[in-house]
C-alpha cells in the first residue's frame, strides 16, 4: 500500500471514528434516566434532576405592546383577565374591570371593541375568562351570575349560554373556563352542608360547542368544618389561576399540590402524574410578611382569618402546554431565583411525560406578577396581574396601568 493510499485510509477512518463518537455522544445525550412507576393503581412518571436533552436560553423579539398611551382610550386597561387569539392571529382581550372585550390586530392595531355592563344582550359583569366556539363565535365568562355571553367576532350580540351542570350536586359555583377545538372546559365546585360540614367537590366538565355535558374529566373532594376560619397557603386548590392548562390533544393537566406533582387527564379518562426529583424553596423572612399582607389584602371578610403561611413555596407555580405537545412548567426556582435579564426558567416535559430540558426565557418581565400565554410561535406577556389584583382589592386609585406584549419566539 502506497503512502498516498495510507493517508486517504486513515482520513477515512479518522472521519469515520468521529461520526461514530458524535453518533454515541447525541445517543447518551438524549437517553432518559427516570423510571415510570405505579402508586394506587395510578401510573407515575419519575424523572431524574437534569432533564435527558441539553438546556436552552432562548430570547424572544418584541413585535409590539399596548397599554403605554394614556391618550388612547383603546389602550386604556382595567383589569385584563384573559387573553386568547382567533384563527386570524388576532388578539382578543377581556377586561373585568371596564366590562369590555378588545381586539387588536397580529401587528398589534387596535380593531374594535365590544360588551358592555349589564344583564341583556351582549352584557355582562366582571368576566373571567374568554372561549372560541367556532371560528367566528366567542363568548366570555362571568361566574355570578354563571353564564356564557355570546358574541360573534365582528362583536355582534349572539345570544347566552345555557351550561349543562344538572349533574353535580349542592350548590353549584363555577370558577372559569377555557376552550379546545369548539369544546369548552368547564371548572368549578359544588357544596354540600351536611352535620355541621361542607362538603366541596371540585370538578372540571368537558362540553360541546352548545354547552351539553361530554363528559368530567377530573374531580377531587374536601371537607371544611363549619367553624374554621383558616386559611393554609401550602393547601392549593384545583383549577384556580395558573394551576389548569388544557393541551393541543384536549387532555387536561392540573395540579393541586404544593408539591412537584402534575395530573394529566387523558380524554379517554385515563390519568397518570407526572413528577422529578426537585429540592424544595424556602422562603425568607421578608417574603412570608409580604405572602401574609397578600393574603390580608385578598380576603373579603371582615373577620380577619387565622393565616398558616408555608415556610415554603409551591413547587410548580405554572403550567404552559405548547403547541409541539410539550408542556413548560414553571417552577418556584425558575421564578425567584431565575438569572438576572430573564422572565423565567421552564421545565420541559416532553409528550410522554419525561423531563426533557430546562428553557430560559429571556426578557425584563416579572413572572410573579405578570402572566404569559404562548400561542405556538408567539408569546404574550399581561404584565402587573398580580399588583393590580392587590391594588383593586385594596380600593386603589394610583398605580401603573397593565399592559400587554408580543413577543415572537425563535
Amino acid at each position: 500500500m502506497c503512502d498516498q493510499d495510507i493517508s486517504c485510509f486513515m482520513k477515512t477512518l479518522t472521519t469515520a471514528l468521529l461520526l461514530l463518537f458524535s453518533l454515541s455522544s447525541v445517543v447518551m445525550a438524549g437517553e432518559w434516566k427516570g423510571q415510570v412507576t405505579e402508586r394506587d393503581g395510578l401510573k407515575v412518571v419519575v424523572s431524574p434532576t437534569t432533564g435527558y436533552e441539553p438546556n436552552q436560553r432562548i430570547t424572544p423579539k418584541q413585535l409590539w405592546s399596548v397599554g403605554n398611551d394614556e391618550d388612547n382610550e383603546n389602550e386604556l386597561f382595567g383589569f385584563i383577565a384573559d387573553l386568547t387569539l382567533d384563527d386570524d392571529g388576532n388578539c382578543y382581550l377581556v377586561d373585568s374591570q371596564l366590562h369590555v372585550i378588545r381586539v387588536f390586530s397580529p401587528d398589534g392595531k387596535f380593531l374594535r371593541a365590544f360588551g358592555r355592563q349589564g344583564a341583556g344582550p351582549g352584557e355582562f359583569s366582571y368576566p373571567s375568562s374568554l372561549v372560541f366556539l367556532s371560528h367566528d363565535l366567542v363568548g366570555t365568562f362571568q361566574s355570578h351570575p354563571s353564564r356564557l355571553v355570546l358574541f360573534t367576532t365582528a362583536g355582534d350580540a349572539a345570544g347566552i349560554m345555557t351550561l349543562s351542570l344538572e349533574h353535580h350536586e349542592g350548590m353549584v359555583s363555577l370558577v372559569g373556563s377555557k376552550s379546545w377545538h369548539g369544546n369548552i372546559y368547564l371548572h368549578g365546585l359544588g357544596s354540600v352542608v351536611e352535620r355541621g360540614q361542607t362538603y366541596r367537590t371540585y370538578f372540571c366538565d368537558q362540553l360541546d360547542s352548545k354547552g351539553r355535558f361530554v363528559r368530567t374529566l377530573y374531580t377531587c373532594e374536601e371537607v371544611i368544618e363549619r367553624a374554621e376560619n383558616v386559611v393554609d397557603d401550602s393547601i392549593l386548590l384545583p383549577f384556580l389561576s395558573r394551576q389548569w392548562a388544557v393541551c393541543s390533544d384536549g387532555s387536561l393537566v392540573l395540579y393541586g399540590s404544593d408539591q412537584y406533582e402534575i395530573t394529566v387527564c387523558n380524554l379517554d379518562g385515563t390519568h397518570y402524574a407526572i413528577t422529578r426529583d426537585y429540592q424544595r424553596r424556602k422562603r425568607s423572612r421578608s417574603e412570608i410578611e409580604r405572602k401574609t399582607q397578600s393574603w390580608l389584602d385578598s380576603y373579603m371578610s371582615t373577620e380577619p382569618p387565622k393565616l398558616n403561611i408555608s415556610d415554603y413555596d409551591p413547587d410548580v407555580f405554572g403550567l404552559y402546554p405548547q403547541a409541539d405537545g410539550t408542556l413548560w412548567v414553571l417552577t418556584s426556582h425558575g421564578t425567584a431565583d431565575r438569572p438576572r435579564g430573564a422572565m423565567g426558567v421552564f421545565d420541559v416535559f416532553d409528550q410522554r411525560g419525561r423531563f426533557q430540558k430546562q428553557v430560559t426565557l429571556m426578557g425584563r418581565h416579572d413572572p410573579l406578577d405578570d402572566e404569559f400565554y404562548f400561542f405556538g410561535k408567539r408569546l404574550y406577556v399581561v404584565t402587573k396581574l398580580e399588583s393590580t389584583m392587590s391594588h383593586l382589592s385594596r380600593g386603589d386609585s394610583d398605580y401603573e396601568p397593565m399592559m400587554v406584549y408580543c413577543f415572537l419566539l425563535p
